[in-house]
């Protein structure tokens, strides 16, 4: 029984209020020992081989404009590839010859020179 004078939807109202509502926020699976998205990414791709943008969204649970995004610079390093609707790892990539170009190119633009990457030119 309601006291007199109080109005039950008032006082539902009231406790609504009050709840302070938190979005359930999933994490990202880590299945691979890995710090970033890029990385979970370009890891899976050297232990999985040839995937698709869907299976990599399913990996990172993000959408597929984040995967693009992820890997776009990677792919400009010729770290990943995409072709025929496959992403895979370069296997011809090093990280340390890459480490090198870089530290080359630094002196030569410490020496006035201009250096610029050619698209599709890879070492």
């Amino acid at each position: 029984m309601v006291p007199a004078g109080v109005n039950p939807f008032d006082q539902l109202i009231q406790a609504a209020q009050l709840r302070q509502a938190r979005p359930h926020l999933r994490p990202a699976p880590r299945n691979l020992a890995s710090d970033t998205l890029t990385l979970t990414l370009v890891e899976h791709l050297r232990q999985a081989g040839p995937t698709t943008t869907a299976s990599l969204c399913h990996v990172v649970d993000r959408e597929s404009r984040l995967v693009w995004g992820l890997l776009k610079n990677r792919r400009a390093a010729g770290e990943v590839t995409f072709a025929d609707g496959l992403w895979s790892a370069a296997a011809d990539y090093s990280e340390s010859l890459q480490a090198e170009i870089a530290a080359a190119a630094a002196l030569l633009r410490r020496h006035g020179w201009m250096v610029r990457r050619l698209r599709g030119v890879r070492p």
